[in-house]
């Protein structure tokens, strides 16, 4: 059961999904050269998929409830959310100097949300599982 006081607290729980998605949009309008990304191959994208793996974790949390601990709504709105602020994301970036889109970025930001969610589902599922089943 939630009553008014859960609720309550229930609505800032968003705020730390807004700060990432801020952080995400000042790092994305800084002009190409402004950016010290490591020289890495690929170390754009793993900064991509951490970064949208931490954003899909603060959405899960925003969302996540125990009445819906069953549910596929919270996960499923997690990687949609993620995936449109991404796909805006590099649609915005498209406007600054020296930036780009690109579709591997997109695919980034979508693989981080999917795999925090898949793992936030797998081990939610099997602590709900330990704790209904009798034999532990």
């Amino acid at each position: 059961m939630s009553n008014n006081r859960t609720h309550g607290y229930r609505k800032w729980r968003i705020l730390p999904s807004l700060f990432i998605m801020a952080v995400i949009f000042y790092f994305s309008h800084l002009p190409g050269d402004h950016l010290a990304v490591p020289l890495l191959f690929g170390s754009d994208k793993l900064l991509h998929f951490a970064a949208y793996g931490v954003l899909a974790a603060s959405l899960l949390y925003a969302l996540w409830t125990e009445e819906e601990k069953t549910a596929r709504r919270p996960y499923v709105l997690t990687v949609i959310i993620c995936l449109l602020y991404g796909i805006s994301d590099e649609v915005h970036q498209s406007f600054i100097p020296l930036r780009y889109a690109s579709v591997w970025d997109v695919a980034a930001d979508f693989l981080g949300a999917l795999f925090v969610v898949w793992a936030w589902r797998l081990i939610t599922t099997r602590i709900i599982h330990k704790n209904t089943c009798p034999m532990g």
